[in-house]
């Protein structure tokens, strides 16, 4: 049985919002070598199925939050790394959007694999624009083991 603060598990927090600004997805397109002319190109982006400058799906991890989930305070392992990450995005994100992110722990569970026991933290943050429409969700999730020292 694991032992953990099982009151955090659902818990939705709010981190914050954050304007999409042409100078944002600049800055994001500049930093991972994109040059799609939908994120950067007004009169092409014009022309295209949105009409207008859409984001690029990811542009979310550019923001950073002050906030933080609550600790479900897993007590097991000596070690804690992330063992994934799954995006899924659902509506494009326009300039000019405010994007909403709120997170949540959404499970703990105790996995034996052929290296022993892991105990596993989900967590996910959806985000939402200014007209609360889910344009995307992360699931993470931090794997806690015993490793031994050498």
């Amino acid at each position: 049985m694991i032992d953990y603060k099982k009151e955090v598990v659902g818990q939705k927090i709010e981190f914050g919002s954050f304007d999409v600004s042409k100078d944002l997805v600049k800055s994001y397109c500049s930093s991972v070598n994109e040059d799609n002319p939908l994120y950067l190109d007004e009169s092409v982006a014009k022309q295209s199925i949105y009409g207008k400058l859409i984001a690029p799906p990811l542009i979310f991890v550019s923001v950073q939050f002050e906030v933080e989930l609550p600790d479900p305070e897993v007590d097991f392992g000596n070690a804690r790394f992330l063992a994934g990450q799954k995006v899924e995005s659902f509506h494009p994100i326009f300039v000019g959007d405010t994007i909403k992110a709120v997170g949540s722990i959404t499970d703990v569970y105790e996995k034996t694999g052929r290296t022993g026991t892991m105990v596993f933290v989900v967590n996910q943050t959806e985000y939402f624009n200014q007209d609360n429409v889910l344009v995307a969700t992360r699931q993470a999730s931090m794997v806690h083991r015993e490793v031994e020292s050498e």
